[in-house]
Protein backbone atom coordinates (compact mmCIF):
# COMPACT_ATOMS: atom_id res chain seq x y z
CA UNK A 1 0.00 0.00 0.00
CA UNK A 2 2.60 2.24 0.93
CA UNK A 3 6.87 2.94 1.96
CA UNK A 4 7.97 5.69 4.23
CA UNK A 5 11.00 6.87 5.10
CA UNK A 6 10.87 7.17 9.21
CA UNK A 7 12.93 10.90 9.24
CA UNK A 8 11.43 11.53 12.71
CA UNK A 9 12.82 8.76 14.63
CA UNK A 10 16.18 8.07 14.37
CA UNK A 11 15.36 3.92 15.20
CA UNK A 12 13.04 3.26 12.78
CA UNK A 13 14.43 3.72 9.51
CA UNK A 14 11.76 2.46 6.87
CA UNK A 15 7.83 1.25 6.79
CA UNK A 16 6.01 -0.73 4.78
CA UNK A 17 2.09 -1.05 5.21
CA UNK A 18 0.23 -3.72 3.31
CA UNK A 19 -3.35 -4.36 3.25
CA UNK A 20 -4.86 -7.98 3.61
CA UNK A 21 -8.62 -9.17 2.79
CA UNK A 22 -10.40 -10.40 6.02
CA UNK A 23 -10.62 -13.86 3.92
CA UNK A 24 -7.11 -14.08 3.67
CA UNK A 25 -6.26 -12.79 6.74
CA UNK A 26 -5.63 -16.68 8.69
CA UNK A 27 -3.24 -17.65 5.91
CA UNK A 28 -1.32 -14.34 6.26
CA UNK A 29 -1.16 -14.85 10.04
CA UNK A 30 -0.24 -18.62 9.59
CA UNK A 31 2.80 -17.25 7.41
CA UNK A 32 4.41 -14.35 9.81
CA UNK A 33 3.78 -16.39 13.09
CA UNK A 34 5.83 -19.98 11.88
CA UNK A 35 8.19 -17.68 9.54
CA UNK A 36 8.92 -14.68 11.41
CA UNK A 37 8.25 -15.40 15.56
CA UNK A 38 4.86 -12.98 15.58
CA UNK A 39 2.26 -13.26 17.77
CA UNK A 40 -0.70 -15.13 17.26
CA UNK A 41 -3.94 -12.79 16.26
CA UNK A 42 -6.28 -12.34 19.11
CA UNK A 43 -9.47 -10.31 19.72
CA UNK A 44 -8.87 -7.59 22.25
CA UNK A 45 -11.65 -5.12 22.43
CA UNK A 46 -12.13 -3.84 19.38
CA UNK A 47 -9.99 -5.66 16.73
CA UNK A 48 -7.47 -8.27 15.72
CA UNK A 49 -3.87 -7.74 17.29
CA UNK A 50 -0.92 -10.13 17.74
CA UNK A 51 -0.27 -8.63 22.17
CA UNK A 52 2.40 -7.11 21.23
CA UNK A 53 4.45 -9.67 20.09
CA UNK A 54 6.47 -8.62 16.84
CA UNK A 55 7.75 -10.88 14.50
CA UNK A 56 11.53 -10.34 13.31
CA UNK A 57 14.14 -11.47 10.74
CA UNK A 58 17.49 -10.27 10.03
CA UNK A 59 18.17 -10.15 6.25
CA UNK A 60 21.73 -10.30 4.60
CA UNK A 61 21.33 -7.35 2.24
CA UNK A 62 19.83 -4.68 4.77
CA UNK A 63 22.64 -5.64 7.71
CA UNK A 64 25.37 -4.87 4.60
CA UNK A 65 23.90 -1.01 5.32
CA UNK A 66 24.57 -1.61 9.17
CA UNK A 67 24.65 -4.42 11.00
CA UNK A 68 22.10 -3.51 13.72
CA UNK A 69 19.22 -3.26 11.51
CA UNK A 70 16.60 -5.88 11.43
CA UNK A 71 13.20 -6.26 10.43
CA UNK A 72 9.78 -6.04 12.84
CA UNK A 73 6.31 -7.02 11.54
CA UNK A 74 2.99 -6.61 13.18
CA UNK A 75 -0.41 -7.68 11.87
CA UNK A 76 -3.40 -6.14 12.83
CA UNK A 77 -7.62 -5.12 11.74
CA UNK A 78 -10.31 -3.15 13.47
CA UNK A 79 -12.96 -4.75 14.40
CA UNK A 80 -14.98 -1.00 15.94
CA UNK A 81 -17.25 -0.91 12.26
CA UNK A 82 -19.71 -3.66 13.19
CA UNK A 83 -21.16 -6.58 16.04
CA UNK A 84 -19.75 -10.12 15.75
CA UNK A 85 -16.06 -9.67 13.98
CA UNK A 86 -14.80 -11.48 16.79
CA UNK A 87 -16.17 -14.48 15.78
CA UNK A 88 -15.82 -13.60 12.02
CA UNK A 89 -12.49 -12.57 10.35
CA UNK A 90 -13.69 -12.71 6.62
CA UNK A 91 -16.22 -10.15 7.06
CA UNK A 92 -13.06 -7.27 7.82
CA UNK A 93 -12.51 -5.80 5.17
CA UNK A 94 -8.68 -5.70 5.39
CA UNK A 95 -5.80 -6.32 8.23
CA UNK A 96 -3.29 -4.26 8.01
CA UNK A 97 0.21 -5.65 8.18
CA UNK A 98 3.49 -3.49 9.00
CA UNK A 99 6.78 -4.51 8.24
CA UNK A 100 9.85 -1.71 9.53
CA UNK A 101 13.48 -1.61 9.13
CA UNK A 102 14.86 -0.56 12.80
CA UNK A 103 18.04 -0.11 14.15
CA UNK A 104 18.55 -2.25 17.73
Amino acid sequence: MKCEYLKENPQKILRAIYRVSGKQSKKVEIFLVEEYGMGKLKWTCCGWESGGKYGSFKHKEITKSNPDYHVGITMYASGETDKGLEFDRNKIAYFTVIAEIVEV
